[in-house]
């Protein structure tokens, strides 16, 4: 489990040096690109945007997706309009 999953679960440690950004959906690449530039800046932290369609998401077959589907995430619905 990474870093920033255990101390979201409010386990000790360093913050971890980036964030991993799921987009869910089909963003605009230039909207996504400038959110995520603006985001990095404002948090002083690289921002890894991975995006998947919400038939990906919603099968869990890969590995990555099903280590997802356990994980603690933080869910924000911020293009939904």
């Amino acid at each position: 489990m990474g870093r920033g999953r255990r101390r979201y679960r409010g386990e000790a440690g360093t913050e971890p040096q980036d964030i991993d950004l799921l987009v869910v959906g089909n963003p605009d690449v230039d909207l996504l690109r400038a959110v995520v530039e603006e985001a990095a800046a404002t948090l002083g932290r690289d921002v890894n945007p991975k995006v998947l369609t919400p038939k990906e998401w919603a099968s869990g077959t890969s590995g990555f997706v099903t280590q997802l589907h356990h994980d603690a995430l933080v869910e924000l619905d911020l293009f939904a309009r």
